[in-house]
C-alpha cells in the first residue's frame, strides 16, 4: 500500500525505524495530522460543502462553516438556480498548475468575463470534487479563443467530462456569500434570470430555502503545519527527541536540569500538543473563526 498524508509523506520524517512497515507509517501520519486539526479546529486542504440556510432577508449570509470559504460553486435561490453559465469540454482549456483558462466565446466584449468566477467539477473526485477562482482579467484573443487570468493556479488539467461554469451576480468573502448587484448582467439577447427580479437583491426569507455548494479550507498547507507535523511524527518515533510540555512549561532540559515557560501571550498553546516545538508553530493558525447562519 502506498502511504498517503494530506500535509506530508513519509519521505519527510527521517527516524523512521528500520521494522516500521507502511501500516504504522499511515498510522502515526494520520495521527498527527488528526492532532494538528484538532488543536487548531481547522483543515489545511480544500474540502468540498453543500449546505442549507434559512433566507433572512438580507443582502448577506454566514454558511457557518468551520473554515474561511474558497469558492461558491452553485447557489439555489428558492429553488431557482442562480445564474451561470456553462461550458462543454470542447469550450475551455487549462493545465494543472496554470494560472490561465482559455475560452471558446463570439459576440462579447474581451472583458465581459473580468471579476466574475470560474467554478470546476472535476468528475475524477468522488468527495472533494469542486474547485473555484476568480477571473482576474482578459489576457489575450485568438480568433474565438480568449485567455482568461485567475487568481488560483487550476488544480487538475481540464478535461472534456469535467463540468465547468462562470457564476455570476454574487460574490463571497471568507465568511460569508452575498448578493453583488454590480456583477449583475446578462449575455447580449439573453433574459433576465428570475430570481434577478427578488427585491432588493437580498435573500429571500424562508427555511431552508437556500442551498450553495462550494468549497472551504486552504488551498496549499502552510509551511510551518508541515514542520509540526513532521515532529509529531519523529516525536512519535522517538520520544527522547523532544521534552514532554507540562503544564504552563515551554521547554524542559534534562541534563544540567532547566526549564523556561510560557509567556502570558503564549498561554492558550501551552498545552496543545504536549510538545513545545510544534504548539510554537500551530499559534498563528488557531482557528477562532465565528459560526454564525445569517447576517
Amino acid at each position: 500500500m502506498a502511504v498517503i498524508g494530506k500535509y506530508i509523506s513519509p519521505g519527510d520524517v527521517d527516524n523512521w525505524g528500520e521494522d516500521t512497515t507502511q501500516i504504522e507509517m499511515q498510522e502515526i501520519i494520520d495521527k498527527a495530522e488528526q492532532t494538528i486539526e484538532k488543536v487548531t479546529k481547522d483543515f489545511f486542504y480544500i474540502k468540498t460543502f453543500h449546505e442549507f440556510l434559512n433566507g433572512n432577508g438580507k443582502i448577506q449570509m454566514f454558511p457557518g462553516l468551520s473554515s474561511k470559504i474558497l469558492s461558491v460553486n452553485k447557489m439555489v435561490i428558492s429553488d431557482i438556480e442562480v445564474g451561470k453559465l456553462d461550458f462543454t469540454g470542447s469550450d475551455i482549456s487549462g493545465t494543472a498548475g496554470s494560472y490561465t483558462v482559455t475560452l471558446v466565446q463570439s459576440g462579447i466584449s474581451e472583458n465581459f468575463y473580468q471579476n466574475n468566477y470560474i467554478g470546476i467539477y472535476d468528475v475524477s473526485e468522488t468527495t472533494n470534487f469542486y474547485w473555484g477562482s476568480q477571473i482576474i482579467s482578459h489576457t489575450a484573443t485568438v480568433g474565438t479563443d480568449v485567455v482568461y487570468t485567475l487568481t488560483d493556479a487550476l488544480p487538475v488539467t481540464l478535461t472534456s467530462s469535467d463540468t465547468v461554469s462562470i457564476i455570476y451576480n454574487w460574490d463571497f468573502d471568507d465568511n460569508s456569500i452575498y448578493r453583488n448587484p454590480i456583477l449583475t448582467h446578462h449575455e447580449p439577447g439573453t433574459l433576465m434570470e428570475p430570481y434577478e427580479f427578488f427585491d432588493y437583491d437580498v435573500f429571500p426569507k424562508g427555511k431552508r430555502n437556500i442551498e450553495i455548494w462550494g468549497t472551504y479550507g486552504w488551498r496549499t498547507c502552510p509551511k510551518s503545519i508541515k514542520k509540526a507535523c513532521i515532529i509529531l511524527c519523529k516525536a512519535e518515533n522517538d520520544e527522547t527527541l523532544y521534552s514532554k510540555v507540562g503544564y504552563g512549561m515551554k521547554s524542559e532540559k534534562i541534563g544540567d536540569y532547566s526549564y523556561t515557560r510560557f509567556g502570558d501571550s503564549q498561554k492558550s498553546s501551552q498545552s496543545l500538543t504536549g510538545i513545545s516545538e510544534a504548539d510554537q508553530l500551530l499559534l498563528n493558525y488557531m482557528n477562532k473563526k465565528p459560526r454564525f447562519g445569517v447576517a
